[in-house]
Parts: structure tokens; sequence; C-alpha cells
């Protein structure tokens, strides 16, 4: 399966095999139609806005009134039913334009880039990806990587070494443009009104790469049965999962967890390549 190797590598790749193959193989593969999730299409909408300030296209006053036009256009799908009968909709609404109502840009550092594309290398394969925000510490000079997340703050706690590890790969392209890596890593929570820090660790880079070339060697071993390699797990097939419409564990019929059990073993066919 090497030939599906070639054109480039990503973190969202790596991480989206570690979850479930299948999913892989379904949306980068065999190229099933594709559905996105109502929280991610929130969050490109976050994302979108804050590049718009960051390249000076957009004020801070621009953002909160564009985020209340835009929001039930880019919103289209529904959020998990337990969620939207709670009225999470209008919540994540509200605090997202709280955030932005008291957006002050970041005080301190100076704006570098904002959604800036890369390539760069890794285990020998071309690696991409996209850093939301990077910044310059105007006193000390030093650069700084903010990563924009809708995470819920429990969730990032349960997720916070994955986020991290992102970020610890996108600090090698800072040090092959610029000289030198980063010396914080910053995730954005702005639904939590949240920022949270590390500093920048030689340890932390050397197992997120050794993490990295782990997982590409893996992905070359792969055989097609592999790929066809089920992982249930109810909230992600249901509610997140890109190919949800194409395969049976997105299916609402599997929604309970007993029978997204029993059904764990049973692959379906696998789509045309």
């Amino acid at each position: 399966m090497d030939g599906h190797w070639t054109e480039h590598v990503s973190f969202s790749q790596l991480v989206q095999i570690e979850q479930c193959p299948y999913s892989y193989y379904m949306t980068r593969i065999a190229k099933v139609d594709v559905r996105e999730n109502a929280f991610a299409q929130a969050g490109s909408l976050v994302h979108a806005l804050l590049a718009g300030w960051a390249r000076g296209e957009l004020s801070a006053r621009d953002l909160p009134r564009l985020w209340q036009e835009k929001y039930d256009e880019a919103v289209t799908e529904l959020f998990p039913v337990y969620l939207e009968t709670k009225g999470y909709r209008q919540k994540l609404h509200d605090a997202v334009l709280e955030y932005f109502a008291g957006f002050d840009g970041f005080p301190g550092y100076d704006v570098v880039a904002a959604e800036q594309v890369f390539v760069s290398s890794l285990a020998g394969e071309r690696f991409t990806g996209v850093i939301d925000l990077i910044l310059r510490d105007q006193t000390t000079g030093d650069f700084v990587l903010v990563d924009h997340k809708s995470s819920s703050l429990s969730s990032f706690r349960k997720t916070k070494t994955k986020m991290y590890r992102q970020l610890l790969l996108y600090a090698k392209h800072i040090a092959d443009q610029y000289g030198v890596f980063p010396s914080r890593l910053c995730v954005n929570l702005f639904k939590e009104h949240t920022w949270d820090e590390q500093s920048y660790q030689l340890a932390d880079f050397i197992e997120a790469v050794a993490w990295a070339e782990e997982s590409i060697q893996a992905m070359h071993a792969r055989e097609l049965p592999e790929w066809l390699e089920l992982r249930p797990e109810q909230f992600y097939c249901t509610q997140l999962c890109a190919a949800r419409d194409a395969c049976p564990y997105g299916n609402p019929q599997y929604h309970k967890k007993d029978e997204v059990k029993n059904h764990r073993h049973q692959q379906p066919e696998p789509a045309a390549a």
C-alpha cells in the first residue's frame, strides 16, 4: 500500500489512522463522499476570523459581528442530539461571541504568520501542516506557536499530550525556516476563554518525532486487510468521522454500545478504490 503515501504525510493522517484505519481507507484511499461535523465547521469559522485579524484584513471589532452573521451559514450540520436538545448550538455561539467581544489580540507579541502552510521532511516523507498562528515575543524575540482549539477543557485535559505533539512536530518547520526552535507552544481554547502553554523541550520533541516515525513505518507495512480494520467508538463513529455516511458504524442503528460491541468483528465490504 506504499503508493498511497508518496504524496505527503500530515499529523491529521497519523491521528486518523491511530483512531481508525478504516476511516482513513474510506476517506483518503477509496475517497468516498465525506461529511464534516458541526464542531469542525464552527472551529473552521473561528480559525478563518482569527486568521483574517492576524493578517490585518479584519479588525478586532469586526470579529463579533462576523461571527454572528456567519455562524448559521457555516455550521450546517447538527450537533449530537443530546447536545442540541440542551441548547448547545446557542451556548457555543454565545461563548465564542463573548470571546470575540473581549478579544484584544495578543499583547506583547508580534504576528509573524497565520494559517501558514508548510512542507517539511519527516522519516523520509514530505510532511505537511498548517500552523494556526506564529507569534514573536516583543521582549525576548522568541518564537511562539499557537494552535486554536474548540475543545472543552475536560476534553483538552484528556488529549493534551496529543495536542502538544502536533505543535512539537510543527516546531521543526520554525527551526528550518528561522534557524531556531520556538520557546513556547500554546493552545488557545477559545470556547473556554482559556490559554494553555508549555515550554519547548528537546526531550518532548524527540518523543514526538519517534512517535511519528514509528507511525509512518507502520503505515508502509500495512496491507489491504489491515486498512479494513475497524475500531468502533460510538461518539467518533456516529458524530465525528467524515466517512460516517458510508460506514455501518456511523449508522444510527449502531448507536447503542452493546450493538457496536456485537458488530465489532464484522467488517463491511471495502469500497472500491
